[in-house]
């Protein structure tokens, strides 16, 4: 089943809805990312993923995310890894945090490829554990510690043309993040992410993708005026230069 079936899990406590209670900040954001995998021998793979993110269009810094890992191809239908996650977070939108500060991330997934038809359905499902430093003090000081869970369930589309070095294609998904533990006081919803990209594959090792993310993101701080819950509510385009040697 597609992540659809747990948009249940994307509803916060009746009291977030209430009237008055949330603030909503709707921004446009565009997301540039360079994702990809290398083959090292047998079933592994080295995984990258770099994220360089901006608010207004673009403008200005949103957050900086470099991630690393190790892939294992378990069958050709179930893929696990895992790796490490850095993050650069800077004050953005209506209501900025303070200072620019710093994450530390440990990840763990797995990976199921389903072929339906002439589509393929990917499920990902993944865990976090998450040292968040303090947006008021800066840096990675005083982190906190974090769990969260992902899954994110995505369909790919091949679009026909005809033969030819360039080919196309397309995907549509959806991605729930749920923070969980003791550490977590009020957001247990984090954040929802559906949209789809285009992809126009130039050869068997690299692809371009252009998308769209409506993004759903329950801020951890509130308002400090009013005490309100802060929702996120962005419009993200993406281009993304995806490799696979």
């Amino acid at each position: 089943m597609l992540v659809f079936g747990f948009l249940p899990l994307l509803l916060p406590t009746k009291n977030i809805f209430a009237q008055g209670v949330r603030v909503n900040d709707a921004a446009f954001r565009a997301w540039y990312i360079l994702t990809g995998t290398t083959h090292i021998g047998g079933k592994f793979n080295l995984f990258h993923d770099f994220h360089f993110r901006r608010s207004d269009l673009g403008a200005n810094p949103q957050q900086t995310l470099l991630r690393a890992g190790l892939l294992y191809d378990a069958n050709d239908k179930v893929q696990v890894g895992g790796g490490f996650v850095h993050v650069w977070t800077y004050p953005y939108g209506e209501y900025p945090q303070k200072n620019v500060n710093e994450e530390n991330r440990l990840w763990q997934q797995v990976q199921i490829k389903q072929p339906i038809g002439k589509f393929t359905l990917f499920q990902r499902y993944r865990l976090e554990q998450r040292w968040i430093g303090s947006a008021s003090l800066g840096g990675f000081q005083t982190p906190r510690f974090e769990n969260r869970a992902r899954f994110m369930g995505r369909l790919n589309l091949p679009i026909p043309t005809s033969e030819g070095k360039i080919s196309f294609y397309a995907n549509i998904f959806d991605e729930v993040f749920i923070n969980f533990g003791d550490e977590v006081a009020r957001n247990i919803f984090d954040q929802n992410r559906i949209g789809g990209n285009f992809g126009i594959k130039f050869n068997k090792n690299i692809s371009l993708e252009l998308g769209y993310i409506f993004q759903t993101l329950a801020r951890r701080a509130q308002l400090a005026t009013t005490g309100q819950d802060i929702f996120e509510q962005n419009s993200t385009f993406t281009t993304s230069l995806v490799s696979k040697f």
